[in-house]
């Protein structure tokens, strides 16, 4: 980046192939690597040993590493995966939160439909179910474009319109 300031982008995925590279031929950068990926595994203790002979950096940093309790290591490790549990929690509750919305629209053009088979007007549809008169107006020219779509295809069509919407900032569906 600067004569100061060099920044190193590693993969320490890659560690397990240098492992059949001899010590003294890993780059500066496969060294760091290595202590990066096995500092903290025994089985690995002989390799990391190598490597801290022959580079300084590496040496001083895998002693800072070793000078971290283990306690406190544990609780980074619990940390972690505490955080990527509550990801994953996260992304299943907004999926849920998503399909509850979309049965939710399901059900309201399912209502609609029943109430346009009636003969009701889009206004009273719109009074009855307590809704704005343009969402009504959009369900019902989608349901006259297409007899045929079911329910759930309908509710498909406004929430797809919606995200293309949504994106060139024009007109905005005001449900759900």
């Amino acid at each position: 980046m600067t004569e100061y300031i060099h920044l190193s982008i590693v993969e320490v995925d890659r560690a397990q192939r240098l492992a059949k590279k001899p010590t003294e031929q890993l780059t500066a950068s496969e060294r760091w690597v290595v202590i990066l990926k096995y500092a903290g595994d025994p089985s690995k203790r002989a390799w990391i040993r190598k490597i801290m002979e022959l580079d300084e950096g590496c040496r001083k940093a895998v002693e800072r590493m070793e000078a971290i309790p283990r306690e406190m290591v544990e609780f980074m490790r619990q940390t972690d995966e505490m955080a990527h549990k509550m990801e994953l929690m996260e992304q299943y509750f907004n999926g849920e939160r998503k399909g509850f919305q979309q049965g939710i629209l399901i059900n309201k053009v399912h209502l609609i439909r029943k109430k346009a088979a009636k003969g009701k007007t889009a206004e009273a549809i719109a009074e009855a179910l307590e809704e704005e008169i343009t969402f009504i107006e959009k369900i019902l020219k989608i349901i006259q474009a297409h007899p045929n779509f079911s329910d759930s295809q309908i509710a498909k069509q406004l929430t797809k319109n919606k995200r293309s919407k949504k994106k060139d900032n024009a007109v905005r569906l005001i449900y759900p």
